[in-house]
């Protein structure tokens, strides 16, 4: 329980002194808040636990040194301890009188009356007992008062019988006075006095001396005393001995009464700066003590007013010495009276003004308290709440929060710790007012009409009126919401990691600041097949290779003096028996001191990394020799550095040493030995990938060290830093000379192709002309025998001549179609918008089929761009050739166009006869037909034409049919734009 809280409950029970009327006050107005008045209750309690504890721990303190209780008293002890001294010191110069006839040590004056030995000797005693009350010397202080009150009481029983018990000269034998008829004998009022302050000691030698009746009583004891001291210095002033003295013995000494005022004086003083300042309420002692005192005057006046003839203040001469010493006295009294009125005003005012600080200090302590004050009524409902319990509980900030005790049931929900819902009985208001303490009660409340749910510590106890009864009970709340909530966190968290830690792949574990293990996951224990109690502390070493525990020993104790990371690769013996290596990894945690409290590691399996590990190095031995065989190198360029890191076939390629490469160089040692020619553009091509963070990739020749030069092809990537910075250059090089001459051979012949080309052509064209004119000739010869000899030639010359005509056709249409395939790809392939249905509709007016055999289109023939005029070409011979061959009665040839892609698919079928599979290929060579040549019309040079056509696009044409009279399909794809290579030869023609 907090202590504050304890504190409450104590401070409530002890205040039931002071507390009980206004208590009673508050259940009579009835529930409400409290007024600036009422928190004084509160502050009581406080007052009066605060002076119990003192007080025991004064008792305490009486068990220790006196050098310590010397140096712990307090301004009051030292008045009352300085007093003592002065009294014990006075008695002893008395006694030293008495035993060596000193007059002047026995009696102040002749007049005055002498101070006995016995009062002497209880002057001391009575001084010993009041500084052992300072020391807290309980025993010796009730020794001390006892003798006294023995000693007295044996002088009292003298008067009393009218016996002479020895006492009067029992320590020294009287030697003044003795005209007295009891020479030596304490007089009555002596007697009186030191009985009642003998009393007062032991009133005050109790353990609670500090508050209650005790004190009362030993106050109201010693004013009693110097009251009657107060009536015998009275009596001296205006020399009435019936004033001072009791008895027929001498009378009261003006020691003596000056001791017993100084004693009176003294305590009060004391208990003024204990009791009185710097505290809200007057104590009970105070207004007893007042009383008594002005009493005590007023019968000491009164008795000296009675006792003389004369009267205060009267001019005859003859009573002036008796008026004057009256005057003095009654001056003496009234100032007394005036003083004591005075203290009595500047108390109340001085209190008030305590109270008032007080009240408005607690209320305000109250109201900015961050645990919750609640005080409820004997009927168990509760009237106040300050706001941290308003807030607490849900309710509105400056509303009164008064609970009803039998609504609790129908407002509240409420469960214990252990989420067991709360009976009316089980409540704290419910048990406060039944007269338990509640400690420590901790429950989670919900109210019902607001849904607010709190969990909340209560901590209070009953306040009991004078007859026993509860008055009101006190109860103090402590919201721990946050705690609860933090403790559900820590629990979830708790969770969490034990969920994340048994999820991991790795096997965890945490030790102690000794390296002791306190904790594995679950895959430990499935891998070692151990339990907790086996693995627990030191065990772990059980499922290490003998060979390499001596090693980790030694190793962790290391680590563990100097508090650093451990880490290590070591064998750990599976649940099977055999040993897989593990790496371990643990790390310190220390607090916020820097101590170590605690080890936390992972263990992780690489036991398969290692074999990886094998594998990659023998990877990297096949990719080197790879590399090596196939004429590549590797490079990585530091940028930050200007290092370049390079293998072996990279610094052969440019004449270093190999040693030097893969330490690293500058790019500049590099840059020096590329040819002059490329070295602008390679330094060129390195900044702009480096400026872009891209692709890097060029050719260039190096200078080796005969003077030759070779050809390599640089690639590479820049690789950015997280800023996006260029961080890396990763590349590599090929050597490529022999690629470089294939290219300058391939060019060579290349140029003599394309030259033979040009020959070709210009041959076809030759000799199409040539071939041409004899052609044309012998045609004009044949017309003319035709029509010269028509009359006289015989069917077979006519016959003859018929097929003369058509071999010169054949041969005139063959070399028209050896010409145009000559200039395929050298013709015009200008790109324009092309319909494709416009294209089909020339061809269709220039074949100009015939009636029996229906060409279409199927489908909508989509707007490209293309180069038509090849496209219409390719489109004419494929139509021309299924109608031309087609064989039945009736037949239909058909047309179709799509969009894939960059392309257009056609499709040119008919139902013709066909075309064998064997033959597919044969049809696209040149003069190649499936007929006699003489049954045809053409040359066999159509499909070669249209073959080259749409290969010269970069596209294929097949053909699909089975020659079992099922038709023939041509299917081939155009692009929608010209090919590089169209364009590049028409660029070259």
């Amino acid at each position: 329980m907090p202590r504050h809280q304890g504190a409450y409950s104590a401070h409530i029970d002890a205040a039931m002194s002071v507390t009980r009327a206004p208590s009673l006050a508050w259940l009579r107005r009835g529930p409400h808040q409290l007024t600036e008045r009422e928190p004084m209750v509160i502050y009581r309690a406080h007052s009066t636990c605060c002076r119990q504890r003192r007080g025991e721990v004064k008792d305490i303190v009486g068990t220790s040194s006196l050098g310590q209780q010397v140096r712990r008293l307090s301004t009051a002890d030292w008045i009352v301890a300085g007093t003592a001294l002065f009294i014990i010191c006075n008695g002893m110069s008395v006694c030293i009188g008495w035993w060596l006839r000193i007059p002047i040590l026995v009696q102040l004056y002749p007049d005055d009356a002498p101070t006995h030995f016995n009062t002497a000797l209880g002057f001391i005693l009575l001084g010993f007992g009041e500084l052992c009350l300072v020391l807290r010397r309980r025993g010796v202080v009730i020794a001390m008062a006892g003798t006294v009150i023995c000693l007295v009481s044996a002088e009292l029983a003298e008067y009393a019988f009218h016996v002479n018990l020895g006492i009067d000269a029992l320590f020294a034998l009287p030697f003044v006075g003795l005209d007295a008829p009891y020479p030596g004998r304490m007089s009555g009022n002596t007697i009186a006095c030191f009985l009642l302050i003998s009393g007062a000691q032991l009133f005050m030698s109790k353990p609670d001396t500090n508050a209650g009746a005790a004190t009362t009583a030993a106050v109201l004891m010693k004013t009693t005393a110097g009251g009657i001291a107060f009536v015998a210095l009275l009596g001296y002033v205006v020399e009435l001995k019936d004033a001072y003295g009791w008895t027929d013995s001498v009378g009261m000494s003006i020691r003596s009464w000056a001791g017993f005022l100084l004693v009176i004086i003294a305590r009060i003083a004391a208990l003024w700066q204990r009791d009185i300042v710097e505290k809200p309420s007057l104590p009970n002692w105070f207004l007893p003590f007042l009383t008594i005192a002005a009493v005590s005057i007023c019968i000491g006046l009164t008795w000296v007013f009675i006792s003389l003839i004369a009267k205060p203040f009267m001019p005859d001469s003859l009573y002036a010495p008796v008026a004057h010493r009256i005057s003095v006295a009654v001056l003496l009294g009234v100032a007394t009276l005036m003083v004591l009125g005075t203290i009595s005003v500047l108390v109340a005012r001085h209190k008030a003004v305590i109270a008032r600080g007080s009240e408005k200090k607690l209320s305000s302590v109250l109201e900015h308290m961050a645990e919750g004050v609640m005080l409820i009524d004997a009927k168990g409902d509760a009237f106040y709440q300050n706001p941290a319990s308003l807030r607490i509980h849900g309710f509105e900030p400056g509303g009164t929060g008064a609970i009803k005790n039998q609504d609790l049931p129908i407002n509240w929900k409420g469960w214990d710790e252990q989420g067991r819902p709360l009976d009316l009985d089980e409540w704290p208001l419910s048990r406060v007012t039944r007269g338990e303490r509640v400690q420590n009660q901790v429950l989670r409340a919900r109210r019902c009409e607001t849904g607010h749910e709190f969990f909340a510590s209560y901590n209070g106890c009953p306040i009991y009126d004078d007859n026993g009864k509860i008055a009101l009970s006190f109860i103090t709340i402590q919201d721990i919401t946050e705690r609860r909530q933090a403790e559900s966190k820590l629990r979830e968290s708790e969770q969490l990691f034990r969920t994340l830690a048994n999820s991991i792949p790795q096997l965890a574990s945490m030790a102690r600041a000794d390296g002791s293990i306190l904790w594995y996951n679950q895959r430990w224990y499935d891998y070692t097949g151990t339990t907790p109690e086996q693995m627990e502390g030191w065990g772990w070493q059980s499922v290490h290779d003998p060979a390499v525990l001596p090693t980790v020993l030694s190793k962790w104790q290391d680590a563990i003096a100097l508090a650093q990371p451990f880490e290590m690769e070591f064998p750990l013996r599976g649940a099977d028996g055999t040993f897989r290596n593990f790496l371990t990894r643990v790390q310190p945690m220390k607090d916020s001191q820097g101590r170590l409290v605690r080890w936390f590691g992972t263990t992780t399996d690489v036991d398969q990394l290692k074999r990886i590990e094998q594998s990659l190095r023998v990877a990297q031995a096949r990719l080197k020799s790879t590399l090596e065989a196939s004429s590549v190198g590797t490079w990585t360029w530091e940028l930050a550095s200007d290092r370049l890191i390079a293998d072996e076939f990279t610094a052969r390629m440019f004449s270093m040493a190999a040693d030097a490469a893969a330490q690293g160089l500058p790019v500049a040692a590099y840059l020096q030995l590329v040819h002059e020619g490329d070295r602008t553009d390679v330094a060129a091509a390195l900044e702009r990938a480096i400026r872009l963070c891209g692709p890097y990739d060029i050719e260039y020749r190096v200078r080796q060290d005969d003077g030759a030069f070779r050809w390599l092809q640089a690639r590479g990537r820049v690789e950015p830093d997280g800023a996006g910075h260029a961080a890396y250059f990763h590349g590599a090089v090929i050597d490529i000379t022999d690629r470089k001459l294939s290219e300058l051979s391939l060019r060579d012949k290349n140029q003599q192709l394309e030259r033979s080309n040009r020959d070709l052509e210009d041959f076809a064209y030759i000799a199409s002309h040539d071939l041409r004119t004899p052609l044309n000739g012998i045609n004009s010869t044949a017309l003319c025998l035709e029509e010269d000899l028509h009359g006289s030639l015989s069917d077979e010359s006519r016959k003859l001549l018929g097929l003369m005509r058509n071999r010169i056709n054949r041969m005139e249409t063959l070399l028209d179609d050896l010409l145009t395939y000559s200039r395929v790809g050298r013709t015009d392939t200008a790109v324009s918008e092309t319909k494709l249905a416009d294209i089909f509709e020339r061809i269709i007016e220039v074949l100009n089929p015939p009636a029996h055999i229906q060409v279409r289109v199927e489908g909508e023939l989509p707007v490209i761009s293309t180069a038509s005029t090849q496209l219409e070409q390719v489109l004419r011979n494929l139509i021309d050739n299924a109608v031309k061959y087609h064989d039945k009665q009736n037949g239909e040839v058909v047309l179709s166009g799509k969009r894939v892609g960059d392309f257009v698919e056609f499709v040119v079928r008919d139902d013709g006869p066909g075309i064998l599979p064997q033959f597919h290929e044969k049809i696209f060579q040149l003069f190649q037909t499936l007929k006699r040549r003489d049954d045809l019309k053409g040359t066999g040079m159509g499909l070669a034409i249209v073959k080259r056509l749409v290969e010269r696009q970069n596209c294929r044409i097949t053909v699909h049919s089975q020659g079992d009279g099922t038709g023939t399909q041509f299917r081939f794809q155009w692009p929608t734009l010209p090919s590089t290579c169209g364009v590049a030869e028409t660029i070259s023609a």
